[in-house]
């Protein structure tokens, strides 16, 4: 069973469950959903992209509904922008009101508030009322969201985010590129081909594109998406060696740089960190577990490194050596 369908079970044990086991239920709903690191880190981007719109609004609209002019949600114009609010609200209700009576209190109140908002004049209204107004309200957008609603950008990077996992997970074939130049340009090839092909197989159809942008320079992989155009994503090789943090850092601008010849807000950088017992930092913010986002003249990269030679166990991951990337 995957995420989304555990979701909705919960979701429907939430709207009829005793007022007193509400929080705990909600609970359930947030760990499951953070549990997904995938989903986790599509919700984190949309609030990172959306902060201006998103602001602080969820939480005035949960302190007091009745005196937010954020209450109305007309600011939550599109599915994300929804889905984000969704998860903000129950972030704070869980995080402002711990003990199950308050929380039972506010969740009742919040559930008035939209029954009358949305004018369904429901005559002596009870806790499941309020409850379910509630789910509709916040948590149904948000599991339909992550269900058929995500756009395609963040599909990819969701994808990408659990690529990463997997190399990590499960090794990727590192038979090429300690040999001369012509291996190490053949090896670097065959990872692009790898991620392509991953992408493929999860559903994103594309054609690729061997296209140079306008002013020179060549994009790594340039899948060009039905109805929406061409996905720069840039790749490169970490080895501490002739690959160096420099050679990693110049990979962010390009892809920068690529990213305003196709006319697009972001681009996707993936690095493979062959170092032994390495971790390469990527400056930017988090998102989810995975993903950095890092901003370079008004565009967004989204990266991920997979670090691919460490040995070490876990118990001394304490010992892995930190090798931080300069913005370029």
């Amino acid at each position: 069973m995957g995420t989304v369908q555990d979701l909705e079970i919960i979701l429907e044990r939430f709207k009829r469950s005793p007022l007193n086991v509400a929080r705990s239920e909600l609970e359930m709903f947030r760990r499951t959903l953070e549990r997904d690191h995938v989903f986790l880190t599509v919700i984190e981007k949309v609030i990172q992209t959306e902060q201006e719109a998103l602001g602080a609004k969820a939480a005035t609209l949960v302190k007091d509904p009745q005196h937010s002019m954020w209450a109305d949600l007309a600011f939550a114009t599109t599915p994300p922008l929804r889905a984000a609010v969704g998860y903000q609200v129950c972030l704070c209700l869980l995080e402002s009101y711990k003990k199950p009576d308050e929380f039972g209190s506010k969740l009742t109140a919040l559930g008035l508030f939209y029954l009358d908002h949305q004018g369904l004049n429901v005559q002596n209204p009870s806790y499941l009322d309020c409850m379910k107004v509630f789910a509709e309200v916040f948590l149904e957008p948000l599991v339909v969201y992550l269900r058929s609603g995500l756009e395609i950008e963040e599909r990819v990077l969701s994808l990408l985010s659990r690529y990463k996992q997997r190399s990590e997970w499960f090794g990727i074939d590192l038979s090429m590129g300690t040999g001369d130049k012509e291996d190490n340009i053949e090896f670097e090839k065959r990872l692009k081909k790898d991620i392509l092909r991953y992408l493929f197989d999860n559903g994103i159809d594309f054609s690729v594109e061997s296209q140079i942008p306008a002013g020179g320079g060549k994009v790594d992989i340039l899948p060009v998406l039905r109805d929406w155009g061409q996905l720069p994503i840039e790749v490169k090789v970490f080895d501490g060696k002739s690959r160096s943090r420099q050679y990693i850092s110049s990979g962010l601008a390009q892809a920068a740089d690529y990213a305003r010849k196709f006319n697009k807000s972001s681009a996707y950088y993936i690095v493979f960190n062959l170092q032994e017992d390495s971790v390469l930092i990527i400056p930017g913010s988090a998102i989810g577990r995975s993903i950095i986002r890092t901003t370079i003249h008004g565009v967004d990269i989204y990266s991920a490194v997979c670090n691919l030679g460490i040995k070490l166990p876990s118990s001394e991951a304490a010992k892995l050596q930190r090798i931080e990337v300069a913005i370029p």
